[in-house]
């Protein structure tokens, strides 16, 4: 997980919005493939996102997420399968305990169409609403169009925001406040995940849902 952490993949950036929500940066395409598995990633990525879930201002006002899809190869969208893309999304959207209040699709290219279309498809109808695409341009339109949601204050200047750099001291302050929850980190890592377990889960919080 520090190798992961040090990659600036998935990081909370420094300020909130003017209603309080935080906002979490995730960086798609910056993981090597040859190096770490997409579910290396996702096991990173709810570690983090337990340590800043225990923050008072995320349990009550929520959370943004920023998904960026730079540098995004097709080594990684080929880790996208249907079944890992809904088991994901069942784990969102019926047990982690997040409250989401927007998800914005950054610098997507149009190879991942039919992965966005199977997201929403699979995704609470009630929550479509809150989901928006900035597809890949030539130009800044696509930082126009995050920027009506998210004032450039808050963004990093990959971003045409504000802030400094995602890969400098945005990155370093975050990983050295995870850091002071490395004992946590540490545990996490030594878990495995039985799907079986899982989807038998899954399977019975549906049937809670419906009665």
């Amino acid at each position: 997980m520090c190798q992961i952490a040090q990659l600036s993949y998935c990081l909370q950036l420094p300020k909130a919005t003017k209603d309080k929500h935080l906002i979490l940066l995730i960086r798609m395409g910056k993981y090597h493939r040859s190096i770490h598995t997409i579910d290396d990633i996702i096991r990173y990525t709810f570690a983090v996102i337990d340590i800043i879930n225990s923050q008072p201002a995320i349990q009550l006002y929520g959370l943004i997420i920023l998904l960026d899809f730079t540098n995004i190869r097709l080594q990684h969208v080929s880790q996208f399968t249907p079944d890992r893309v809904r088991r994901y999304i069942d784990c969102w959207d019926k047990i982690y305990p997040v409250h989401l209040r927007q998800i914005h699709f950054y610098n997507y290219p149009t190879i991942f169409d039919p992965i966005l279309h199977l997201f929403r498809s699979l995704y609470r109808r009630k929550f479509n609403d809150r989901i928006y695409f900035h597809r890949r341009t030539l130009n800044d339109s696509m930082k126009k169009s995050l920027h009506l949601f998210i004032d450039p204050s808050l963004l990093p200047n990959e971003y045409g925001g504000q802030l400094g750099s995602v890969e400098t001291e945005i990155n370093k302050s975050f990983i050295q406040w995870t850091q002071e929850r490395n004992d946590y980190m540490i545990q996490l890592e030594q878990y495995g995940v039985d799907l079986k377990q899982v989807s038998q889960l899954l399977k019975n919080v549906k049937k809670e849902r419906d009665i």
